[in-house]
C-alpha cells in the first residue's frame, strides 16, 4: 500500500493551511506511476463526493459500501431499498433517510435549469 498522505506544504492550499480533498487527491495519486494515479485521484475525489453526501445526512459510516459498489452520486438515483440492504444497509431509518435524499437531489436535479 501506498505510504499515508504526506502533509508537507506544497500540498497545502493558501486558506490558513489547510488541504482541500481535491489536493490530498492529488497527493495521495502522486504516489502512484502513470495512468494508475489518474485512477486513483479519479476514485478518491468520487469517495469525497459521496463523503460529503452521506454526511449531510449524518450517515457517512455507510461510505464504505458506496464505494465497495463503485458508487457515485451520479448513481444514486438508480439505487433501490433492495440495493441498499444488498449493501449491508439494513436499518429502516437509514434506508428512508437514504431514500428521501436521493429524492432532493432528483429534484435538486430536476428544478435546474
Amino acid at each position: 500500500p501506498p505510504p499515508p498522505p504526506s502533509t508537507a506544504s506544497s500540498t497545502r492550499s493558501d486558506r490558513a493551511g489547510a488541504v482541500t480533498p481535491y489536493e490530498l487527491a492529488a497527493d495521495v495519486a502522486s504516489r502512484f506511476p502513470g495512468e494508475a494515479a489518474m485512477r486513483v485521484k479519479h476514485r478518491l475525489e468520487l469517495a469525497f463526493e459521496l463523503h460529503q453526501w452521506l454526511s449531510g445526512i449524518d450517515l457517512a459510516a455507510y461510505l464504505p459500501a458506496f464505494v465497495a459498489n463503485d458508487l457515485r452520486v451520479a448513481d444514486l438515483a438508480d439505487l433501490s431499498t433492495a440495493d441498499l440492504k444488498a449493501m449491508g444497509i439494513l436499518a429502516k431509518g437509514h434506508q428512508v433517510r437514504i431514500t428521501k435524499a436521493i429524492q432532493r437531489l432528483q429534484a435538486a436535479d430536476a428544478a435546474a435549469p
